[in-house]
């Protein structure tokens, strides 16, 4: 498998990153997904409010 400096600066298994593209980027069940795979979810929170981002954090 390949490995980088940056999976070990992430503490990841895959040098891969999920965008965050807003309102398209589905939601933390994907970051999630994308995380237990062995690579780096990121949850989209422009335009959220904070309770909003609270809520798709837990």
């Amino acid at each position: 498998m390949f490995h980088t400096k940056l999976c070990d600066l992430l503490g990841i298994k895959c040098p891969i990153i999920q965008g965050a593209l807003g309102g398209v980027s589905g939601g933390p069940r994907l970051a999630a997904a994308v995380s237990n795979a062995g690579a780096l979810g990121v949850l989209a929170s422009f335009g959220l409010t904070t309770e909003q981002l609270r809520e798709e954090i837990s």
